[in-house]
């Protein structure tokens, strides 16, 4: 039996971007404005200065540093980095050596802070300190490639100028809020089956609002509204209120409840003040999330695939002898659906390799302890439901979604706990993991496990990463009754194959010879596609080349025989 601790410290030395501190273009005007941003604190094993501290701040101009090796701007050559960093702002490339190393090197060639500039696409990551970044003593921040390939084409063409720093006190008049200072809802996506009305499902609301200003504000107002398809289905604005300098307030919005629930909503947090706001950047936030279909994740949706998305993938930091990511699941109604397997999106760190037939684990648990809060430290004890193998598909786009299925679906009951797992034991394998929403206020309100993490090495589990990022699987719950074994219905046998299915997909159905009338309908009730089928040999063989990822009810009439539905799962 094993405890739950608090969050590992990160996606292979990666968390979420952290508030209150800010990097902003003071000039040139075109490419003026705040950056997304993570930083390193001495909490994370830096010697960094507190700069949190606004008497630490630093405004300068930005100078790129040069290390004379053919990597050059990496700064991992740290004997022969030049002195055009001196007294700068330092811009270095993240990669071939640690943080710490690049940021030293940058330190000990007189630059006051250090920018180092992702080498992958989406968010910026966690700096872990490695063997010399006790001894770093400026500040450090990342920013993400797409920013760096902006700022160096301004650095480029002239001169340009940044502050580095905390907000407190910087305006006169700043009142404002991070992502890290929202309510979300409990999932990013969730499955229409267990929100059927109000008594199901709701979306509880509130802001965590700080004057960061160094006047004191009347007349202070926050916001929530959500819109749906256009259409304003929420929105509530709480009383003025007085807030004095650097003070805070949680702001109760209300909760959002719906007779039933369908779709896309977009979720908009805003505050006011009555003057105007010298630092706008932190007056609004927006964010979506869906009750559609048969997913259940809490990531947000990619617009395009309809399934969780993945900017980024990384591992358990220090998890390099195996490790698992999870996600947990309970509800009062859970015994109205069954588990056929998860959307997961992996890549390889391995210069030249693919993916192509590696063996990933899945697996589904139930968790059968006491629980009596994360803040317990609860104990885990977990009953195997199922492990099973899941082999990459040969052909596999790496960052893509992909769907990992069972051997057969796993019938949940209500109110019991569930773990579904995915286990990695390469150390070269990164999985998709989103940093666009943090829950750490959900984690404060609900003390509830969302992502969990076992690591192998240290026989640990984890509340998930620091930050609030989390993985980007996505359970498909379907409903139970579509597995049973009568005549209208197909059981664990008619889930296809290939899968993922690219062009052609093969579906298993009972007693069907002969031509049949094939209706595909999509997640949102529309006719997705209609073809004319035949069947062999128990097996019906259809085209789904023009169809996006997702879950489908197949709407079949034979020309001789009885009509059937079923649900089919196509991926790619």
């Amino acid at each position: 039996m094993n405890r739950l601790y608090t969050s590992i410290l990160g996606i292979a030395c990666a968390v979420g971007t952290q508030a209150q501190v800010i990097f902003n273009v003071l000039e040139p005007g075109n490419v003026a404005g705040t950056y997304n941003i993570t930083w390193v604190t001495s909490g994370d094993g830096w010697g960094t200065i507190d700069i949190l501290d606004p008497a630490n701040s630093v405004t300068d101009t930005l100078a790129l540093l040069n290390d004379g090796s053919s990597a050059d701007s990496l700064g991992c050559d740290t004997a022969n980095v030049d002195m055009s960093v001196n007294g700068k702002i330092a811009v270095i490339y993240r990669g071939s050596c640690e943080f710490g190393v690049k940021a030293m090197g940058a330190q000990t060639h007189g630059a006051r802070a250090a920018i180092i500039v992702n080498n992958a696409a989406g968010d910026p990551v966690g700096m872990g300190a490695g063997a010399v970044g006790a001894n770093v003593t400026i500040p450090v921040v990342m920013i993400s490639q797409t920013d760096g390939a902006i700022l160096r084409a301004a650095m480029d063409a002239g001169v340009v100028v940044g502050f580095i720093g905390s907000l407190n006190g910087l305006f006169a008049n700043d009142v404002g809020f991070w992502k890290t200072d929202v309510l979300l809802p409990e999932h990013a996506t969730f499955p229409t089956i267990l929100a059927a009305n109000s008594s199901e499902y709701s979306v509880p609301l509130a802001i965590w609002l700080t004057n960061y200003g160094n006047q004191a504000q009347t007349g202070v107002t926050a916001t929530a509204e959500i819109i749906q398809e256009g259409n304003t289905v929420y929105t509530n604005t709480s009383a003025p209120f007085d807030l004095a300098s650097g003070d805070s307030i949680m702001v109760d919005l209300g909760t959002f409840t719906a007779s039933s629930y369908s779709g896309k909503y977009t979720l908009n947090y805003s505050a006011t003040i009555p003057t105007t706001d010298e630092f706008a950047v932190n007056n609004s936030w927006s964010t979506t999330f869906d009750v559609v279909n048969e997913l259940y994740s809490f990531s947000p949706i990619d617009p395009q695939t309809n399934l969780p998305a993945s900017p980024s993938h990384g591992a358990a930091g220090g998890a390099s002898a195996g490790w698992q990511t999870c996600i947990h699941v309970q509800n009062p109604n859970a015994s109205r659906v069954a588990v056929p397997g998860f959307w997961l999106s992996a890549v390889t760190q391995t210069n030249g390799a693919d993916l192509d037939g590696e063996l990933l684990g899945i697996s589904a648990y139930h968790w059968d302890t006491e629980f009596g809060g994360l803040s317990e430290s609860p104990e885990i004890n977990l009953v195997s439901l199922m492990e099973n193998d899941f082999e990459v598909p040969m052909g596999y786009e790496e960052g893509t979604p992909v769907f990992a299925q069972f051997e057969e679906p796993i019938v949940l009951e209500d109110n019991l706990r569930y773990l579904f797992c995915l286990t990695i034991q390469s150390d070269t394998i990164r999985i998709g993991y989103n940093s666009a929403l943090s829950y750490d206020r959900n984690d404060d309100q609900y003390d509830q496990p969302r992502n969990m993490i076992y690591t192998v090495s240290d026989d640990t589990w984890y509340t998930g990463w620091s930050g609030g990022s989390v993985n980007t699987l996505g359970i498909v719950m379907i409903d139970v009754n579509t597995i049973g074994m009568d005549e209208n219905t197909i059981g664990t046998d008619a889930l296809p194959y290939p899968n993922p299915a690219s062009d052609l997909i093969r579906v298993p159905v009972k007693d069907l010879t002969g031509a049949a009338s094939l209706r595909i309908i999509n997640a949102a009730g529309a006719i997705a596609s209609t073809q004319r089928v035949r069947a062999s040999e128990n097996t019906v063989a259809v085209n789904v080349a023009g169809l996006a990822p997702g879950m489908y009810t197949f709407e079949m009439i034979p020309d001789n025989g009885t009509a059937r539905t079923f649900r089919v799962l196509v991926g790619r």
